[in-house]
């Protein structure tokens, strides 16, 4: 589970698609460079996407898409082209520059715009 050292971030799901999402947290951060990570319930996410899209205020907010394959419990379950979005509002004015999914974990380095 998460460690208390680490602070949580706050996700919007937009679409809920076959990836179950359990937490979001701040691995490490300084002033300009954070890691998340956002932790899964399904196994073995595939990142479809990532970038940042126009929040309210008009300020980019982080935005990562996530799919399974065929490799995953989950894939008869849904179609190939459905996904969960996944949106970080209190990270809004920072950009993704790295993502990478492993078995449970999604690590999300982002820069200061």
């Amino acid at each position: 589970m998460n460690d208390n050292a680490h602070k949580n971030v706050e996700l919007e799901i937009g679409n809920k698609g076959p990836v179950k999402i359990d937490f979001g947290y701040i691995y490490e951060e300084s002033e300009n460079i954070k890691i998340v990570c956002v932790q899964c319930e399904t196994k073995r996410p595939v990142l479809e996407a990532w970038g940042n899209f126009s929040s309210d205020s008009g300020v980019g907010k982080p935005d990562i898409c996530l799919g399974v394959d065929d490799n995953s419990l989950y894939y008869r379950k849904h179609k190939s082209w459905e996904m969960t979005n996944i949106s970080f509002p209190e990270l809004a004015g920072w950009s993704i520059i790295s993502a990478h999914a492993s078995k449970y974990t999604i690590f999300i380095t982002l820069v200061k715009e």
